[in-house]
C-alpha cells in the first residue's frame, strides 16, 4: 500500500498541491527559537506540522543579509546553529519501519548565496589557516531561477544554477542516537565535528550532546545528516526508511550549486523554496525492496558537455604542500592518521584510501588555479567547493586507489577564460 503526501517548504522544502491546502511551517531564526524549524536530530523533537495525503507544507529558512559584507567573523558568528531544517513534518499514516519516497518538484532561490573556507573544516581542514567568506549573487532575468552565480571575489567566473537540498533527513530513533559516533572518534585522536549544543531545536529532556545525531555526525547511513549529492535535485526521488511514527521529515541546507565533495564544507548556501511530494511506502509495496537511502532519477549525465581539465590524485603521503598555503605545521600523513593505524606510519602511501587520493587531486587543482589565475589558497578551495567534482578514477589497481578533481572550464569568462584555455592548450 502506498499513499501520497505533499509538503511545501520555502527555503527548505515544499509539497505542491493546491494553495488552499498548504500547511505553513516557518523557520525564521538562526537558532530555531520560536519558529517551526530544527537543527539537531532526536526522537524527542515534536512535529512542527502533520501532512495528510495531498496536503502541502511550507517552511521558510531566513539566511538573507541586509549588508553583504565579506567579514568572516561577523558572517560566521552563529555557524554552530546551522543548518536549520524545515520541519519536522510528520506524514499521516507513517509508522516506524515504513519507507517514504521524497521527490523534488521545484526549487526557487529566495536570496543571494554564500560559501566560505575555515580552519578545521572541510577536506583540507588542516591546511586552512584563516577564514574567508564569500557572497554569490544571482545573475539572469529571473532571480528565483538565475542563469548562474557571480561573485566579486571571482571576476570572470559564472557558476551555473544547479540547486538541490543538501540535507534531506528523518528523525532517528533512540537506538541510532545512542550509537558511538563523533565524540568517540575525537577521543581516539581522529577528526570529527560534534553536534555542539545538545538542546538546540529540542523540546523536552535531553541526555547529552554525545547522544545527538546532528550536524557534523558520522552516521549518515541512517540519520542522513548531510548527503549533499547534487543528484537529489528537481525530478529525482530519495527513498528513506522511517525510524519513528510519522517519520519526521526535515529538509534544508539548500545549495544553489556544488562541486561533488563540497570540499571547503560549504556549497553555494541559499534561502530557497523547495517543493516536494512524498509517497508513503508500506511493506507490501514493490518499492519497499529499495534499501535506505536510495536515489532514483530519469537520467544521469555525469560529465559536463564543456571542455575540462581533470587532476589525478593517488594515495601518496603527502603530496608537496603549495608554498602559498602558508601552513607550517602540516601533519603527516594527514589529520585523520589515527584511523589508518600505526602500521601506516612508515609507509610512503596510504593503501586503498580514496580520502588521501582525493586530497592530492584537490591540492593539484588549487595549485593550478593559483599558478594560472593567482588565486589564494582559500580562493581556490572556495571555488572548488562549488564547481569542482571529486570522482573515483579507479579502485582496482591495488593498493593505489585513485581520484580525480574535475574542473569544468566553461565557468570562466573574459580574461580568466583566455588564461585557462592557454594553460590547458585549447
Amino acid at each position: 500500500m502506498s499513499r501520497l503526501a505533499l509538503l511545501a517548504i520555502p527555503a527548505a522544502v515544499a509539497f505542491s498541491s493546491t494553495p488552499e491546502s498548504m500547511v505553513t511551517v516557518k523557520g525564521i531564526t538562526t537558532d530555531c527559537d520560536g519558529s517551526q524549524c530544527f537543527n539537531r536530530l532526536h526522537p524527542s523533537i515534536p512535529m512542527a506540522a502533520m501532512a495528510e495525503p495531498d496536503q502541502a507544507t511550507s517552511d521558510y529558512k531566513n539566511t538573507s543579509c541586509t549588508s553583504c559584507n565579506f567579514d568572516f567573523e561577523r558572517n560566521t558568528k552563529h555557524i554552530r546553529t546551522l543548518h536549520q531544517l524545515a520541519g519536522p513534518v510528520g506524514i499521516a499514516g507513517a509508522v516506524a519501519g515504513d519507507k517514504i519516497a521524497i521527490t523534488i518538484l521545484d526549487i526557487e532561490a529566495k536570496t543571494q548565496g554564500w560559501n566560505h573556507a575555515a580552519p578545521d573544516l572541510g577536506m583540507l581542514s588542516d591546511m586552512v589557516t584563516a577564514g574567508t567568506f564569500n557572497w554569490w549573487m544571482p545573475k539572469g532575468p529571473n532571480p528565483a531561477k538565475p542563469d548562474c552565480w557571480v561573485s566579486e571575489l571571482f571576476p570572470d567566473v559564472e557558476i551555473p544554477y544547479n540547486p538541490f537540498p543538501g540535507i534531506v533527513t528523518v528523525l532517528p530513533n533512540m537506538e541510532i542516537v545512542q550509537r558511538e559516533r563523533e565524540i568517540t572518534v575525537l577521543e581516539a585522536g581522529g577528526t570529527a565535528q560534534a553536534a555542539g549544543s545538545g538542546t538546540m531545536g529540542l523540546t523536552g529532556d535531553f541526555p547529552s550532546e554525545r547522544h545527538v545525531c546532528g550536524e557534523g555526525g558520522s552516521d549518515p547511513e541512517n540519520c542522513l545528516r548531510t548527503i549533499a549529492p547534487d543528484r537529489i535535485t528537481v525530478g529525482n526521488t530519495l527513498v528513506i526508511e522511517c525510524f519513528v511514527d510519522g517519520c519526521g521529515i526535515g529538509i534544508g541546507d539548500v545549495h544553489g550549486a556544488q562541486g561533488d565533495g563540497e570540499v571547503s564544507i560549504t556549497a553555494i548556501e541559499m534561502e530557497a523554496l523547495v517543493k516536494v511530494k512524498v509517497k508513503l511506502i508500506k511493506p507490501d509495496d514493490p518499492m519497499y525492496h529499495l534499501p535506505s537511502p536510495t536515489t532514483l532519477g530519469a537520467s544521469l549525465n555525469p560529465l559536463h558537455s564543456s571542455p575540462f581539465v581533470s587532476f589525478h590524485g593517488f594515495g601518496d603521503k603527502p603530496e608537496p604542500i603549495p608554498d602559498f598555503a602558508g601552513e607550517a605545521n602540516f601533519p603527516w600523513p594527514i589529520q585523520q592518521h589515527i584511523t589508518f593505524g600505526e602500521v601506516m606510519n612508515n609507509m610512503t602511501f596510504v593503501a586503498d584510501n580514496l580520502e588521501m587520493s582525493g586530497r592530492n587531486a584537490l591540492i593539484k587543482c588549487i595549485k593550478f588555479l593559483h599558478d594560472v589565475l593567482d588565486y589564494s589558497f582559500n580562493q581556490g578551495l572556495i571555488l572548488a567547493s562549488v564547481a569542482v567534482d571529486l570522482r573515483i578514477a579507479q579502485v582496482v589497481d591495488k593498493p593505489q586507489a585513485s581520484m580525480e578533481a574535475y574542473l569544468p572550464l566553461d565557468i570562466f569568462t573574459g580574461e580568466a577564460k583566455v588564461k585557462m584555455m592557454a594553460a590547458v592548450g585549447m
